[in-house]
């Protein structure tokens, strides 16, 4: 009886390392990103550590537009009593989890040796010049 396709278990050689897989999971940890960009630059031929280190900085980037921009809401909302606070808190927390989800699941995908889509970002991560 032969074994399908997707039954095939990928060899050694194709599957990433552990050094690998770890920086790949950490390129999701906020400004940790940075680091695992640089370190995947110095790794040309790791095509599974450039996958998550492009989508964990498209990811930094976001989050780090979406802190200022909470500043910035925070600055300016923080003087109106209920519905200023009602504002911040719902921002903060739809902001606060949806981070910490997708980092999660990056986290999590990246260790785990398999390349994962981030929703809607990763189209952007083949914007970022580490080729």
């Amino acid at each position: 009886m032969e074994k399908a396709e997707h039954d095939i278990e990928p060899t050694r050689a194709e599957q990433p390392s552990d050094i690998s897989r770890w920086l790949s999971a950490m390129a999701y940890a906020f400004v940790v990103a940075v680091f695992v960009l640089y370190e995947a630059r110095k790794r040309p031929s790791d095509e599974y550590l450039k996958y998550h280190a492009k989508q964990g900085f498209v990811l930094f980037f976001v989050e780090f537009t979406l802190l200022i921009a909470s500043m910035v809401l925070h600055s300016a909302l923080h003087d109106i009593r209920v519905v200023g606070v009602v504002v911040l808190v719902t921002w903060d927390l739809a902001f606060g989890l949806l981070a910490i989800g997708v980092s999660a699941m990056g986290f999590m995908y990246g260790l785990s040796g398999e390349k994962w889509q981030m929703p809607f970002l990763w189209r952007y991560s083949d914007r970022v010049p580490l080729d």
